[in-house]
């Protein structure tokens, strides 16, 4: 091991009792770097955890986008059902509506109190 980089009293004290108070003192030192150390270092596995839960908020948000799109193709598709069925109830009403109107007017005709073209269905 080269300890030329050690300042004069330390490379002096390699032998002996002095060394070994000189290792205790770097292994104190160690020490209390390791603790600091610990002290400030970031949590890792928080950090992984904030990742993890960004990442689970944007699928959810993207499913979320994806059911409202859903949403609203099915509320359009639902809507012109309903135009449609309307529409068909309408066209088949005014059919009967006038088909009967004419039967009502001949079958009323000529009646007690009633118009001499007869009355009216509805």
């Amino acid at each position: 091991v080269d300890f030329s980089l050690l300042p004069q009293e330390k490379q002096e004290a390699s032998t002996g009792p002095a060394a070994q108070m000189l290792e205790d003192e770097y292994r104190s030192e160690l020490e209390r770097l390791r603790v600091e150390m610990e002290r400030l270092s970031p949590n890792l596995k928080a950090i992984d955890q904030m990742q993890d839960v960004a990442e689970n908020v944007q699928a959810a948000s993207h499913e979320a986008d994806t059911a409202r799109r859903e949403i609203e193709t099915v509320e359009a598709e639902f809507e012109a059902v309903r135009k449609q069925r309307k529409e068909s109830f309408m066209a088949c009403f005014q059919k009967v509506a006038s088909e009967i109107g004419t039967v009502y007017r001949r079958l009323t005709a000529n009646t007690a109190g009633l118009h001499a073209d007869g009355g009216s269905a509805y």
